[in-house]
């Protein structure tokens, strides 16, 4: 009987401590997840997150393969393995919070592309423009919560 109620007992803190992280408030600059917030919903629920840290540099066909590599990441981006690429919009966003980032600077890859080419941020003055994937840039990866 002690055990049925020592589980209960764990079973309803474990779940009360569950709530209690989903239900909490982001702001942008917060760190949180392996990463920094740049973006949040109205409600503070949802948006995204950037990694501490840029993941290195590569064309585009080696994108994939450097996101996925545990040691491109800090120490607690590790724990996450949905990052990904920021689409255009996204790394505007990113670029207006720039001062929240350490080490952000230079040209990055985005997730947009087409017809051999792709959307690339200047983190020196924020325009966007279309490079060949055969260029080689900065990877800075980016993941939702």
């Amino acid at each position: 009987m002690k055990k049925v109620f020592l589980f209960s007992l764990a079973f309803m803190l474990l779940s009360l401590t569950s709530k209690a992280q989903t239900t909490t408030k982001r702001v942008i600059g917060e760190k949180f997840g392996g990463g920094i917030v740049f973006s949040v919903s109205a409600d503070g629920m949802k948006g995204l997150i950037v990694e501490t840290q840029d993941q290195g540099s590569c064309d585009w066909n080696a994108i994939k393969a450097l996101i996925a590599k545990p040691e491109t990441h800090s120490e607690l981006g590790k724990l996450s393995t949905d990052w990904r690429l920021p689409t255009k919009d996204e790394a505007t966003q990113l670029y207006s919070q720039k001062a929240k980032l350490s080490g952000f600077s230079g040209i990055y890859w985005t997730s947009t592309n087409g017809k051999g080419q792709v959307y690339v941020l200047d983190a020196a003055t924020g325009k966007l423009n279309i490079v060949a994937k055969t260029a080689s840039n900065k990877v800075r990866a980016v993941r939702n919560f």
